[in-house]
C-alpha cells in the first residue's frame, strides 16, 4: 500500500506551486529493490539523469560511460523497483526501437529506528503524466 501525503512548494523565480507528496513504501520487497538500487553507483547514476529529465539508454551510456548492456540491467531494476518508466517509444533514422525513460520521483528518504522506512517524493507533475499513459495503454 502507498500511502500519499500532498504538499504544495513555490519553485524559485516562478508563481507557479509545483505539488509534491510523500510516498511511504511499506512493502519490503520494494524496499529492499530501493535500497539495492540507491547503492549502486551506476543505478544512482542513471536514476539521477531520470530525474532531471527525459533520458535515453544510448544518452546515458556515451554521457555516463556505462556499457550499454548494464544501463539497460539497471534501467530494468530501477523499473521493477518503480523509480524508472519508459515515457516514450521510437525509432531512430536507421529503425532501431529505442525508448526515452523518465523517473516520478524527486528524493528518496530512509530512516531505521524500531524498522527501517522508505519515503519517496513524488513529483506528481511527472507521476501524473506516467499514470495516465499506462492507464490509457490498458485500456486500449
Amino acid at each position: 500500500m502507498l500511502e500519499l501525503r500532498t504538499q504544495h512548494k513555490y519553485a524559485p523565480h516562478s508563481p507557479k506551486i509545483i505539488r509534491e507528496a510523500d510516498a511511504i513504501i511499506d512493502k519490503d520487497e520494494i524496499k529492499q529493490k530501493i535500497i539495492t538500487a540507491i547503492a549502486d553507483d551506476y543505478s544512482r547514476r542513471i536514476l539521477h539523469a531520470a530525474i532531471e529529465g527525459p533520458v535515453s539508454a544510448v544518452e546515458l551510456t556515451r554521457h555516463y560511460g556505462i556499457p550499454v548492456t548494464t544501463v539497460y540491467r539497471r534501467i530494468e531494476e530501477l523499473i521493477e523497483a518503480g523509480l524508472l518508466a519508459s515515457v516514450k517509444s521510437g525509432r531512430t533514422k536507421e529503425g532501431k526501437w529505442f525508448d526515452i525513460y523518465r523517473s516520478p520521483i524527486k528524493s528518496i528518504k530512509m530512516s531505521f529506528e524500531k524498522e527501517l522506512a522508505v519515503n519517496v517524493v513524488v513529483n506528481e507533475q511527472v507521476a501524473y503524466k506516467f499514470w495516465r499513459m499506462q492507464e490509457a495503454t490498458v485500456s486500449s
